[in-house]
């Protein structure tokens, strides 16, 4: 499966905001039940913190990935239709 942060139109880059934001909750879920699952098995207690350090380590890895398709070479970059296009 692949994720279309970025594409192209006329030319253009341009960011698939519905596609990032998708990537943002998924990433950010995952993140948060990841980092308080390995926090609960490692120190055998609840810590609030954890979930938050989880959420923020999936914003982080959602901006990485849009930050690195924007400096993908504009030949490498998808093609998106028009949105005056049916």
């Amino acid at each position: 499966m692949r994720i279309t942060l970025v594409g192209k139109r006329k030319g253009r880059r341009v960011i698939c905001w519905k596609s990032w934001f998708r990537l943002t909750v998924a990433t950010v879920l995952l993140g948060a039940l990841m980092a308080t699952a390995a926090y609960l098995l490692l120190a055998r207690r609840w810590n609030p913190m954890a979930p938050l350090l989880g959420v923020g380590a999936g914003l982080a890895a959602s901006l990485l990935c849009v930050l690195a398709s924007l400096f993908t070479p504009l030949t490498r970059l998808p093609v998106i239709g028009d949105r005056s296009s049916p």
